[in-house]
C-alpha cells in the first residue's frame, strides 16, 4: 500500500512526521532530478543503508574534516593504497595503518548519513512514494536484527525543524542549484549620477577581496584555497566541490549574496558568454548557463532565444543537458528539435510521467509511462476516414473468433493497410509527445547524436510507439510542428485563464466551451480532461477562433488579482498573476506582483501553499483522519476524492474547514462529458432535503440532529479501508469561493471534526475483533435470527446478509450509512444471530493507477535496419505486439530484492 505525491505539495518533513507518529514501517523512494534515494523506517529509526545519489563527500575527506585524520596522513595513506594497488578500502587500510579507529570511521560514518537525510529533506523539486510494510531482503538477520545504519526518526525532525527557517531564508538568496554566481565590483570612493541617468564612481570598480570570498569557506573547514564563486561554477558544483555539508555550503553562499558580495549572472551576460563560448568550441561551458537560463523563470526569454544558436546540430552534436523547465518550454525545446531534424534523445518527467523521444532523421521512437491520457490507434485511423465503423464492428467479431487482438486483426487481416496504419501511428505519437504540455515544471534532458533505444521487449512499463520516417511522414511531420506553433501562439502557457464571451441563456443547456469561467487555468481543464492535451488544446484554439471564448484584457487580470487579495484569496491572485505574464500584459509589472504574493505565502501558510500537484494514496495503511490532519496542519487547500471503483465522494478544504457541497443538477450537452471528467460533486447526502434551504451555510447554524446525521456521514468514510484518496492541491469548484443559486454548501471546522472522530476510530479497533472489517463475508444463524432483522434495524438490507456478499458490497448495493451498518452488524454478531462465513477480498479497480492509453497499440520492431544509416528508408516490420503495460516492481526492485 502507498503513498505517493510531490514534496511541492507535502514536504519530506510533513511526511517523516505522519509516518513516525503513527508508527509506520516501510520503504520511501525519493526521486530528485539526479536520480533516486530509499530510506528504510522501522521501529521509529530511519536506515540510509546505501548512500544515496547526491555525491557524498569522501571518507578521507571527512575524516580530516572532523579533526581525526590530518591532511599529511590522508596523503600518506593513499600513496601507501597505490603502492599496494588499490587491494584494501582507505577506510579498512587507515585502521590497519592504526591511523583512525573503525569508531572513528562509523561516527563520521553517521554524521555524513544524517547530513544527508536533513539535506534530503528540504529538497523541493522531488517526488516520493512511500510503500507500507515493504522492505527489502536482508534488512533484518535471521535474529531480527537490523543490518543498518540507524538515526531515531524523532531526532532528525527535531534537527530539520531547526534548520527550516534557515533553509527558507538561504532559497530566498540562492533560488536554484543551477545558478551562477560571479563576484560584485565594489567602489570605496564617492559616486554621481550623470543627466542620463547613468551612475559614475570616483574610482573604478574593482572586484572585492580574494580573502573576503575565501575567508568563510575556511572558517566552515571547507577545501577551498580560492574562491570558489567564480562566475562559471554552478551553485551545485560549488557545494559538492567544498567537502562541506549542503546546508553549510549553502548559508555560505546566501550569507555573501545578502551581504552584497555575489551576484547572479543576468541575461544580457548570459548571452553574451554563450556566443563567447561557442567560438571559443566550449560546448559545455555554454550549455550549463543554457541550464541555468531555461529554470530560472526570468531568464526563460533568454533560453528560448538562445535554442536558435544551441539547438544547431554543430552544436547539440554530442552534448548532454539537463534542466527543470516550463511544460511549455519543455514543449519548444522538444519542438524545434524535430524541425531542426538533427539526431537526439530527447526525455521529460515529472512523477510518475515520462515521455522518451528517440529520433534521427528515418527513425521516431516513443516512450510514454504514467497515467497522461492519449487514445487508442483506432481512433486515429477513424480520424483519417481508413475505416468506418461497420469495418470496426466487423473486425472486433473476427478478433473474437481468432482469439487475436483487435489491432493485430486491423492489421492483418487487410482492414486497414500499412501505409494507413503507420500513418496512425505517427498521429498517435505526436499527441503523445504533447502530453508535456499541462505538467508543472518537468525535468528535461536531451542528448544529442545517435543513441540506441532499449528494445521494446525489455521495457516494462508504459507504451511504446516505433515509426519508420520517410520523406513523406517527415513531411507530415513538420506539418503537426508547425500546428504545434499555432497552438502554442493562442495558447502560450498552461496558465492562462479564458472566459466565455457570450454567457448562455439561462435554462440552455451547458456546452463544452461554458467550462471556461474565467478562473479555470488552461492547465487545470487538461488535468480534468478525458481527451489527450493535444486535443483539448486544439478545442480551446477552436473556441478562441470561432470568438466564443477570449483571454482576459489588462484590466480584467487587474481587477482579478485585487479582488482575491480583498478575500484573503492569495492562491487565486497568483493565479491571475500567471495568466497576466503569459498573456504578455505588462510582464515585469505583474512578475514582481507574484513575487510579492509568493512570498507572502510561503510566509502564512509554508514553501506548498503555490503548488498545484496531486497526492494520493491508499485508505488501509493511512486512515482518512492520518490523512486530513496532515492536510489541517498545513492548511491545505484543494478537492479531496476518494473512490473504490465503484462509489466516489469528493469533499473540499480551504482554510482550516471541510466542505460538503451539493450543487443542483444541471443539463449539460454531450459534448461536456466526451471532453472532461465527471466534476459534478459526489457525496451521498442530500443537502438541500435536510437542512431544507439553500447557500452558504456554517455548522453553527444547523441544528444537533441535522448536524450530527451530516458528520456521521463524514465519519463513515473512516472505516471506507477499501478506498483510494488523491488529493487535487489549490483546485477548487469556484462554488467554494463564491456562493451560487444552485449549490448548497456546509462548512464543518475541521479541527474540531477530527476530535470528535477519534472516538469513532476507537470505537472501530473494538469493533475489528467481531465484524473483521468491510471484506467480511456474513449470515445469518437461522431464518427466525433473519426474519427478526428484516423486521427491524435493517429492514431490506437483511436480505443481503446471505453468506455470498461481503460487506463492502451490501453498502454498495444498499447504499447505507457505512458506519451505521458497521455497527447493526456488530450487534447483531455479539448477539450470535449473524455468523462469519468467510472473508473476501476486493477485486476492485483503484482509480489513479489507470493504464496509459486505451486500447492497444502494436509497437514496429522486428527485422530493422539501423536508424543511424544516411539514405535508407528504415524499414520496419509490423509485429502488432500490444501495449507493455506489465506492472513495475516495486520501485524498480528486482523480486528478489525484496
Amino acid at each position: 500500500m502507498s503513498l505517493r505525491g510531490s514534496a511541492s505539495t507535502i514536504s519530506l518533513v510533513e511526511l517523516l512526521t505522519l509516518i513516525e507518529q503513527n508508527g509506520h514501517a516501510g520503504t520511501l523512494k525519493v526521486q530528485t532530478a539526479e536520480g533516486h534515494t530509499w530510506l528504510h523506517f522501522y521501529g521509529n529509526k530511519v536506515y540510509l543503508p546505501k548512500a544515496g545519489t547526491r555525491g557524498a563527500a569522501r571518507l578521507g575527506a571527512l575524516l580530516v574534516r572532523g579533526g581525526v585524520l590530518s591532511g599529511r596522513q590522508l596523503v600518506q595513506a593513499l600513496q601507501v593504497q597505490r603502492e599496494e594497488g588499490h587491494r584494501e578500502r582507505i577506510g579498512e587500510l587507515l585502521v590497519r595503518l592504526r591511523l583512525v579507529t573503525r569508531e572513528d570511521i562509523d561516527r563520521v560514518i553517521q554524521n555524513q548519513f544524517q547530513e544527508q537525510i536533513c539535506d534530503l529533506l528540504f529538497e523541493e523539486n522531488c517526488y516520493f512514494e512511500f510503500k507500507a510494510g515493504m522492505l527489502p531482503v536482508g534488512f533484518l538477520n535471521q535474529q531480527g536484527e537490523v543490518l543498518a545504519l540507524g538515526f531515531d526518526t524523532r531526532s532528525i525532525l527535531m534537527e530539520a525543524s531547526r534548520r527550516q527557517d534557515e533553509w527558507r531564508q538561504i532559497r530566498r538568496q540562492v533560488s536554484s542549484p543551477r545558478a551562477i554566481f560571479r563576484p560584485l565590483p565594489r567602489s570605496n570612493r564617492a559616486w554621481q549620477v550623470d543627466e542620463r541617468g547613468r551612475v559614475h564612481s570616483g574610482e573604478k570598480e574593482r572586484e572585492p577581496g580574494e580573502d573576503r570570498l575565501v575567508a568563510p569557506w575556511r572558517a566552515a573547514g571547507a577545501l577551498y584555497e580560492e574562491n570558489p564563486v567564480d562566475g562559471t561554477r554552478t551553485v551545485d558544483e560549488v557545494v559538492s566541490g567544498s567537502g562541506v555539508s549542503a546546508f553549510q555550503a549553502m548559508g555560505i553562499l546566501a550569507n555573501l549574496r545578502h551581504e552584497g558580495w555575489i551576484q547572479p549572472l543576468s541575461a544580457e551576460e548570459i548571452e553574451e558568454r554563450v556566443i563567447s563560448y561557442l567560438r571559443g568550441n566550449r560546448q559545455g561551458m555554454a550549455f550549463k548557463l543554457y541550464e541555468w537560463a531555461n529554470e530560472a523563470t526570468h531568464l526563460r526569454p533568454t533560453a528560448s532565444r538562445l535554442d536558435k544558436v544551441l539547438l544547431r546540430k554543430e552544436h547539440v552534436g554530442a552534448q548532454r543537458f539537463r534542466t527543470r523547465t516550463s511544460s511549455e518550454r519543455a514543449i519548444q525545446i522538444l519542438s524545434r528539435l524535430l524541425r531542426r531534424g538533427s539526431p537526439f534523445r530527447y526525455l521529460a518527467r515529472e512523477g510518475e510521467c515520462v515521455v522518451e523521444v528517440y529520433f534521427t532523421p528515418n527513425y521516431l521512437r516513443l516512450h510514454l509511462q504514467g497515467p497522461r491520457r492519449t487514445h487508442s490507434t483506432l481512433r486515429y485511423l477513424r480520424r483519417r476516414r481508413a475505416i468506418d465503423d461497420a469495418g470496426v464492428e466487423a473486425a472486433k467479431v473476427r478478433a473474437r473468433q481468432q482469439g487475436k487482438s483487435l489491432d493485430r486483426t486491423l492489421l492483418e487481416d487487410g482492414y486497414v493497410t500499412r501505409q494507413q496504419w503507420v500513418r496512425a501511428i505517427k498521429d498517435k505519437a505526436v499527441s503523445g509527445m504533447f502530453g508535456v504540455f499541462g505538467w508543472e515544471e518537468p525535468f528535461v534532458e536531451v542528448q544529442g547524436g545517435v543513441l540506441t533505444p532499449p528494445a521494446p521487449e525489455e521495457i516494462k512499463q508504459g507504451l511504446v510507439c516505433e515509426i519508420p520516417l520517410d520523406a513523406e511522414l517527415r513531411a507530415s511531420l513538420r506539418r503537426d510542428l508547425l500546428r504545434w506553433k499555432v497552438l502554442l501562439q493562442a495558447i502560450p502557457s498552461p496558465d492562462v485563464v479564458l472566459r466565455v464571451s457570450q454567457r448562455r441563456p439561462k435554462g440552455s443547456p451547458r456546452r463544452a466551451h461554458d467550462l471556461f469561467d474565467g478562473r479555470r487555468t488552461v492547465g487545470e481543464l487538461i488535468r480534468l480532461a478525458r481527451v489527450a492535451p493535444l486535443e483539448l488544446v486544439r478545442f480551446v484554439y477552436e473556441s478562441v477562433a470561432s470568438k466564443r471564448v477570449e483571454r482576459l484584457s489588462d484590466r480584467d487580470h487587474y481587477e482579478a488579482v485585487e479582488q482575491a487579495c480583498a478575500a484573503d484569496h492569495y492562491d487565486e491572485a497568483v493565479t491571475f498573476c500567471k495568466s497576466a505574464i503569459a498573456c504578455g500584459y505588462a510582464p515585469k509589472l505583474y512578475q514582481q506582483r507574484l513575487r510579492e504574493l509568493s512570498q507572502h505565502l510561503v510566509e502564512t501558510q509554508g514553501e506548498q501553499a503555490l503548488a498545484r500537484q496531486t497526492f494520493e494514496g491508499e485508505l488501509k495503511s493511512f486512515p482518512l483522519p492520518e490523512i486530513l490532519q496532515l492536510l489541517n496542519q498545513g492548511q491545505r487547500s484543494g478537492t479531496l476524492k476518494l473512490s473504490d471503483g465503484v462509489m466516489e465522494k469528493s469533499y473540499y478544504l480551504d482554510k482550516g474547514s471541510l466542505y460538503v457541497l451539493k450543487l443542483e443538477e444541471e443539463e449539460a450537452a454531450d459534448e461536456v462529458y466526451e471532453l472532461l471528467e465527471d466534476d459534478r460533486t459526489q457525496t451521498g447526502l442530500n443537502l438541500n432535503a435536510i437542512l431544507n434551504r439553500t447557500g452558504s451555510i456554517d455548522e453553527s447554524e444547523v441544528g444537533e440532529l441535522e448536524l450530527g446525521r451530516i458528520k456521521e456521514d463524514v465519519f463513515a468514510n473512516f472505516l471506507w479501508e477499501e478506498a483510494h484518496f488523491q488529493f487535487r492541491h489549490n483546485v477548487l469548484p469556484k462554488e467554494i469561493r463564491e456562493d451560487s443559486d444552485r449549490s448548497t454548501k456546509l462548512a464543518l471546522r475541521l479541527q474540531g471534526l477530527l476530535i470528535q472522530g477519534m472516538a469513532v476510530m476507537a470505537e472501530w479497533d473494538e469493533m475489528r475483533a467481531t465484524v473483521r472489517g468491510g471484506a467480511a463475508v456474513l449470515r445469518f444463524r437461522n431464518k427466525q435470527a433473519a426474519g427478526a432483522a428484516l423486521h427491524g434495524s435493517l429492514g431490506e438490507v437483511a436480505k443481503l446478509f446471505n453468506g455470498k456478499h461481503s460487506l463492502r458490497e451490501i453498502v454498495h448495493t444498499s447504499n447505507e450509512n457505512r458506519l451505521r451498518l458497521y455497527r447493526q452488524a456488530r450487534d447483531l454478531l455479539a448477539r450470535g444471530d449473524l455468523l462469519l462465513a468467510g472473508v473476501k477480498s476486493s477485486t476492485q479497480r483503484i482509480p489513479g493507477a489507470n493504464a496509459l492509453a486505451s486500447g492497444r497499440v502494436p509497437q514496429l520492431s522486428g527485422r530493422r535496419r539501423r536508424p543511424d544509416l544516411e539514405g535508407t528508408e528504415g524499414e520496419i516490420e509490423l509485429s502488432g505486439l500490444g501495449d507493455s503495460m506489465a506492472e513495475a516492481d516495486v520501485f524498480g526492485m528486482e523480486d528478489s530484492e525484496l
